[in-house]
């Protein structure tokens, strides 16, 4: 998980789309660690699982998770078109953009 997480503290994405498994400590992890970091705590996270109560579990805990969005698998395409542009609109208006140069 280092270097997921220091690739995402250095891209700086409008959002991050994550699923979380049961089985997987992985995402767990990592959005407890996004939550509590300074250079990724205001990035807006999508959460996704098929087991509802993961999602509970994530949403009822916002001191550890942060306050972020759900989404019950299977996906909605339309919830999840009306919800992309929500959160990018607060990535961009929680925080200042500073992208990394491309060259």
């Amino acid at each position: 998980m280092p270097k997921t997480f220091d690739q995402i503290a250095s891209l700086q994405p409008d959002m991050i789309l994550l699923d979380l498994a049961i089985t997987h400590k992985a995402g767990w992890e990592l959005l407890e660690h996004l939550h509590t970091e300074v250079d990724t705590q205001k990035i807006p996270v999508l959460i996704t699982s098929t087991d509802r109560h993961l999602l509970d579990r994530a949403q009822n805990d916002v001191q550890r998770y942060g306050r972020n969005r759900y989404i019950v698998k299977p996906l909605d395409i339309e919830e999840l078109l009306r919800t992309i542009p929500e959160l990018v609109g607060l990535a961009s208006s929680g925080r200042r953009r500073t992208r990394p140069n491309r060259g």
